[in-house]
């Protein structure tokens, strides 16, 4: 079974709030996307700000998918049908993300507050402090190479 784990994903050189799903077969690294208005209305208002500039998002996006200007999501992709309803929840409306089969995973470094992956499609960067030991722990479990430090 899938688990999904919320932290900071660095996918080439940018980092951005995301997460990263362990699975059997892969690990998919995704980053949400950041909304402008949500993040200018944050800025000039605090916290109301940010709320009102979530709903002005949502009806530009509304407006963009009446106009089929729909952006590729991963809800597009077959690896989110393998997911459960739970976890694929979560990942609505992710647009930046990387899978990366068992076998493309190369060396795994831990670090101050997670763990970089070096991977056939660059290096991964995952970061979340608060769940890293149950990371290691699925990690560990499920044949990945771990370095204890």
């Amino acid at each position: 079974m899938a688990e999904l784990i919320a932290g900071s994903v660095k996918i080439n050189g940018k980092n951005q709030v995301g997460g990263l799903v362990l699975d059997e077969a892969q690990l998919l690294f995704f980053q949400r996307p950041a909304s402008m208005g949500q993040l200018a209305g944050g800025a000039a208002g605090g916290l109301v700000g940010a709320l009102v500039g979530m709903g002005v998002d949502k009806l530009l996006q509304k407006r963009r998918e009446k106009n089929g200007e729909v952006k590729k999501t991963i809800e597009t992709d077959p690896i989110y049908q393998s997911f459960d309803d739970k976890i694929k929840k979560q990942l609505v409306g992710v647009e930046s993300y990387v899978a990366v089969r068992r076998e493309e995973v190369g060396a795994i470094k831990e670090t101050w507050a997670g763990f970089a992956f070096d991977t056939t499609q660059g290096l991964l960067d995952m970061k979340s402090k608060v769940k890293k030991k149950a990371m290691r722990q699925w990690l560990s479990e499920h044949g990945y190479n771990v370095p204890m430090n």
